[in-house]
């Protein structure tokens, strides 16, 4: 059995074992359950330590418990949604891991405050929670990560938080968080699934790339006629990677992303076997439209030349650099990028 299955099932035991003994009820986050609670109870400033090794303590405010309690807490314990969720350990102390998340929210804020020198309440870019990189357990995600940055912003007021993307895949997923619904529209990002084919007229990309038909002809990439799916689907790995690629030093160590311009090259390059005589495009053509598949392995295949419209390139590369200018500056999440998720 896995560590997290045998967590899973010792949450799961130690979840029934303090519902008989009356351990208080989580509170819905903010927007969920009717009758969830609007405040929590503040804890005594006399109780809540200081951070070692830092000047500045958490502010301890009532705005700040309750986005600990009502985002922060469920987030990392809720077992529904996320199999890998903190709590699987840190709840009940599976195979020793510390039980910062044990009993309610309120006393795990207090524990967060007090447990390693207040190492899970200090400065974002020196946080344990957040510098802690997969273990025996997974790391954030990045809708955790953002809030947790939330909350200790609401910690430490008027204090400007650093860029604390920690890796390749931290940024790709803050980076797809970053992302804007109405900005994608707006930009008619949304209408590149209309671009033809430079050599047959009338076909365009979302032939091959439209939801049905992306995993059989068009790798990962979706360009589906629907807005919203396309939009979805470009926020997720590896289909991501065509806004956006990775920037190494020279010795291979991760340092940023940027615009990877996959999607307005794409048209233009031969396969990546570097064979100059390409199938003929009608035929594959003619075999997506009756029901065939695509070799896209085979030595012969090259994608379909297409020239992106001048205008709808200038448009991508504005949506992707705006997305990472708030990606850079900020976690991202459903409430920290107006306009939608």
């Amino acid at each position: 059995m896995k560590v997290h299955s045998k967590a899973l099932l010792v949450a799961s035991l130690t979840a029934v074992a303090a519902a008989a003994c009356g351990t208080p009820t989580i509170p819905a986050p903010a927007g969920g359950a009717a009758g969830a609670p609007t405040t929590v109870p503040v804890a005594p400033q006399k109780e809540l330590p200081g951070v070692a090794g830092q000047d500045e303590k958490p502010s301890g405010s009532q705005g700040a418990q309750q986005l600990f309690v009502t985002k922060v807490y469920p987030l990392l314990t809720d077992t529904n949604d996320n199999v890998e969720a903190c709590g699987n350990c840190h709840s009940v102390g599976t195979l020793g891991a510390p039980a910062f998340l044990a009993g309610s929210p309120q006393n795990a804020y207090k524990v967060f405050r007090d447990y390693n020198g207040g190492a899970l309440a200090a400065f974002p870019e020196r946080n344990l929670l957040l510098l802690k990189s997969q273990h025996e357990g997974p790391q954030l995600n990045g809708e955790q990560r953002g809030a947790v940055v939330e909350w200790l912003q609401a910690e430490y007021p008027g204090r400007q938080t650093p860029d604390i993307a920690q890796s390749l895949f931290d940024s790709l997923d803050n980076f797809g968080l970053c992302m804007n619904r109405d900005e994608f529209t707006g930009q008619q990002v949304d209408l590149i699934v209309n671009t033809e084919l430079s050599a047959i007229a009338g076909v365009t990309c979302d032939l091959c790339h439209n939801i049905n038909q992306a995993k059989l002809n068009g790798g990962s990439f979706v360009l589906d006629p629907d807005p919203d799916i396309t939009f979805d689907n470009a926020k997720l790995f590896p289909g991501i990677l065509k806004f956006v690629a990775p920037v190494v030093s020279n010795t291979g160590v991760f340092q940023d992303i940027r615009e990877s311009l996959r999607i307005p090259r794409k048209g233009n390059e031969f396969n990546l076997q570097g064979v100059t005589q390409c199938a003929t495009e009608a035929d594959n053509v003619a075999l997506v439209q009756g029901g065939g598949v695509i070799d896209v392995d085979a030595a012969d295949y090259c994608h379909p030349n297409y020239n992106l419209d001048q205008d709808l390139e200038d448009k991508l590369h504005q949506f992707v650099q705006n997305t990472r200018n708030r990606a850079r500056d900020q976690v991202c999440n459903d409430d920290s990028n107006p306009g939608g998720a």
